[in-house]
């Protein structure tokens, strides 16, 4: 029997360039170049065209080979789930904030959300916390961050799930899988929800977190 391959995780920084430049970089197909002329303002068109650049990467550090441009097409299902019509049998989870974008592929269900660290309001927090968990946020020395943090971990949830929140974010309350650090918080090692690992982990001032297959993930 063969064993599945580890999942790929890709994450890197976002150029500050004009959609025209990111065009003319190569591996975009038309079809892309009309996915991103869908967005109203250049940073959405820029990452949405980077995005792809980015999943090509992966996807050969997955496969262990070249791929074509058009080999890195995302079609969407229904319920906005992406996924390759190349590789249907892969799975595929994306994800931007500012200045940062992250991508995964797996053979199993796979989720990844990365969160710029942001100002914070009380609504926002009762909207989306368990009660535990704005206990925790609340009393950080930076609370911005421990949210960061958890809101990238509910999100990372229901993109592997592809369903998006179908019940309210305070529902999933996370508060016993997390510890904490000197300034914010993380997932526990070997934290599970589900039945499904939890992985986070911080780059710069972005909270990232990987859920899916419990053992792991290769970071590129």
């Amino acid at each position: 029997m063969i064993s599945p391959r580890k999942p790929c995780v890709l994450i890197t920084k976002t150029p500050t360039i004009s959609p025209g430049a990111i065009i003319a970089w190569g591996r975009n197909t038309k079809r892309r170049v009309e996915y991103a002329d869908r967005y109203k303002n250049d940073e959405d068109a820029v990452n949405a065209l980077f995005a792809q650049i980015v999943l090509g990467e992966c996807l050969e550090q997955f496969l262990n080979h070249r791929v074509t441009a058009e080999e890195v097409e995302i079609a969407k299902t229904q319920s906005g789930q992406p996924y390759l019509e190349a590789f249907p049998q892969l799975h595929v989870s994306i994800s931007h904030t500012d200045g940062m974008i992250g991508v995964a592929i797996s053979e199993e269900p796979i989720g990844i959300d990365v969160q710029k660290v942001r100002k914070i309001r009380d609504s926002l927090l009762n909207r989306t916390l368990s009660p535990k968990e704005q206990c925790i946020v609340r009393e950080r020395e930076c609370p911005e961050k421990s949210f960061s943090m958890l809101w990238a971990m509910k999100e990372a949830i229901v993109k592997m799930h592809g369903t998006g929140f179908v019940e309210y974010p305070t529902n999933i309350d996370l508060a016993n899988l997390v510890e904490l650090t000197s300034d914010a918080l993380e997932a526990k090692e070997g934290a599970q929800y589900e039945g499904h690992g939890i992985y986070t982990h911080w780059e710069e001032d972005v909270a990232v977190c990987i859920y899916g297959p419990n053992d792991g993930y290769e970071l590129f």
